[in-house]
C-alpha cells in the first residue's frame, strides 16, 4: 500500500467528521444533489436511478463495495430474496449500514456485511450476479486494480455498474482537488478513462454517461 493509499484508505476508516457528514448527506437526495451542483456541476440523478433498479433485483446475488452507510439500501424492498454482500473497508460504516437495514424494515433479508479491501475480496471467481460501486471509485488511488477484481468475482453474464465524479470543467477540478488534498479522493478519471479501464477489465456493453463532473457507468462480463 502507498503513502499516499494509506492516508485516503485510513480516512474512511476512521469514522471522522467527514464521513459522517458524507453519509448524512448522500442519503438526502435534494441536499446532496444541491451540494452536487455547487461542486462538480453535476447532476447526480443517475445516482438514484440506478439505485432504485435493486427493487427488481429478485434472487439476485449482489455485492455493493463500498457499501459505505447503507446508501444503495434506498433500493431494496422487503421482497428481496437473493443474497446481499455489503462489504466496505470501514468497520465504523458498516455499523451505520446495519442500523439503516434496520431502520428500513430490512431485518430478515440476507444481507452480510463484510470488511475488506477493494483490491482484495475474499469472494470465491464468479460469485455474484451483480457488483455495485456507488461514489467509490473516486475514492481508490488505485481502482483500476478493484474494477479488475470485481470483475473476477462476477458471473459470467453478470452486470457491473455505479457511479461517482469524475474529472469535469475548471472549477470542478478546484473542488476534486481539494478532496484530494484532505484524503477524501484518490485517482479522479475522465469519463473516457473510466470507460477504458471497464473494457481492459474485459467488461463488454460499457455505457458511461456523464453528468457535469459526475457520471453513472455499466458493463456486462461476458459470458
Amino acid at each position: 500500500m502507498s503513502a499516499t493509499e494509506d492516508r485516503v484508505a485510513q480516512h474512511w476508516t476512521t469514522g471522522g467528521r467527514s464521513s459522517r457528514m458524507y453519509d448524512r448527506t448522500v442519503k438526502n437526495k435534494r441536499l446532496f444533489g444541491l451540494m452536487c451542483r455547487v461542486l462538480w456541476a453535476a447532476d447526480v440523478r443517475v445516482l438514484y436511478d440506478d439505485i432504485a433498479k435493486l427493487a427488481t433485483a429478485g434472487d439476485a446475488v449482489v455485492l455493493d463495495l463500498p457499501a459505505g452507510g447503507g446508501l444503495a439500501f434506498r433500493g431494496l424492498t422487503p421482497e428481496f430474496t437473493g443474497r446481499y454482500v455489503a462489504a466496505d473497508i470501514s468497520e465504523f460504516m458498516l455499523g451505520i449500514a446495519q442500523r439503516e437495514a434496520e431502520r428500513r424494515g430490512l431485518d430478515d433479508l440476507d444481507i452480510e456485511y463484510v470488511v475488506t479491501r477493494a483490491d482484495a475480496v475474499p469472494f470465491a471467481d464468479a460469485t455474484f450476479d451483480v457488483c455495485l460501486c456507488y461514489n467509490g471509485l473516486h475514492c481508490l488511488t488505485e481502482p483500476a486494480a478493484a474494477v479488475a477484481e470485481i470483475v473476477r468475482v462476477l458471473k459470467p453474464g453478470g452486470e457491473f455498474r455505479g457511479a461517482g465524479v469524475v474529472r469535469g470543467n475548471r472549477f470542478a477540478m478546484l473542488s476534486i482537488g481539494m478532496f484530494q488534498r484532505r484524503n477524501n479522493f484518490g485517482v479522479v478519471m475522465t469519463d473516457d478513462e473510466l470507460a477504458g479501464m471497464l473494457r481492459a477489465a474485459g467488461l463488454t456493453d460499457v455505457e458511461v454517461e456523464r453528468r457535469g463532473a459526475y457520471c453513472r457507468f455499466s458493463g456486462i462480463r461476458p459470458k
